[in-house]
């Protein structure tokens, strides 16, 4: 049964692959390939065997192939690219990170280890590990899952009472809820 439905599986992205789509830019470049995901905010397609993004801020027509079947957001999603970061949703995102705390989460993880190594390994690991490389190396995962808007969202919501005490309670509620949950299964497994 299971090699029926892998052959028919790759019978039909076989069927689909055939028909082309097309993304008509602002600036009157046509650019063909796949659409593998599309929201309101973004295309995502396949370009010659690579992954692409294009906002919807530069897209001025989506042409469809034969398929005009809806597209359906893969599981598996390829993260963008720092340099297919526009600069304007890398400042964004930046400021997300100081404003959820993911900043000074890394800085204070690397403290830790840092903090752990002796004064000869300290200075090696400083020589090869900066905080803002790393953080930069989170950006592209960022601009992946989250539009402009939704980031601009997301600063808001942060930046909010109600969001500083999300980032305030979480860590105790993940702890106390990992402590339910191995106390749940003590008793339910004796």
């Amino acid at each position: 049964m299971i090699k029926y439905l892998i052959l028919f599986s790759v019978l039909i992205t076989a069927a689909t692959a055939s028909f082309a789509d097309t993304v008509i830019l602002k600036n009157g470049q046509r650019i063909q390939g796949k659409i593998f995901e599309e929201t309101r905010y973004s295309v995502k397609m396949t370009v010659n065997g690579l992954p692409k993004v294009f906002y919807s801020d530069q897209i001025e027509k989506v042409e469809r192939g034969q398929d005009e079947s809806p597209k359906v957001s893969s599981d598996v999603v390829q993260p963008l690219t720092f340099d297919e970061v526009p600069e304007s949703k890398r400042k964004l995102i930046l400021r997300l990170m100081d404003a959820n705390g993911a900043r000074e989460g890394i800085q204070q993880t690397l403290r830790g280890l840092v903090g752990q190594l002796t004064a000869e390994q300290r200075l090696e690991f400083e020589k090869l590990v900066q905080s803002e490389d790393l953080v930069l190396k989170f950006v592209p995962i960022y601009a992946t899952y989250y539009s402009e808007e939704e980031i601009r969202d997301l600063i808001k919501f942060y930046s909010s009472p109600s969001g500083k005490r999300v980032l305030e309670v979480t860590p105790k509620i993940m702890e106390e809820s990992m402590k339910a949950a191995i106390e749940y299964f003590k008793t339910a497994i004796k």
